[in-house]
């Protein structure tokens, strides 16, 4: 499976075809771990959250329209310009010419 795993072969493409030295893959790969760590150890130390929050920005707030939830005004208007404007679908609209 390690053939198929598309970072060392994006690492191979890039080293065959001289965007990078091996020395300057070594170093952006130390970054990465140093900044992984980092991160890990971040995290690791942070306080577990309240057990209140569980929920927090799971689900968004429940939205409801004002009044019935219809548009106050026609979708389409009965004539533009003074030319009928019949209802349409915005693909019937996008083909029409």
């Amino acid at each position: 499976m390690r053939a198929l795993d598309p970072l060392p072969r994006f690492r191979h493409l890039l080293i065959e075809g001289g965007a990078f030295s091996e020395e300057e893959i070594q170093v952006i790969e130390a970054q990465n771990a140093r900044i992984y760590e980092e991160s890990a150890d971040r995290a690791r130390k942070a306080p577990d959250p309240d057990p209140k929050s569980v929920f927090d920005f799971v689900v968004p707030e429940l939205w409801t329209p004002d009044g019935d939830g219809l548009a106050a005004v026609a979708v389409t208007p009965a004539e533009v310009k003074g030319n009928a404007a019949p209802e349409m679908s915005l693909i019937g609209a996008s083909t029409r010419r």
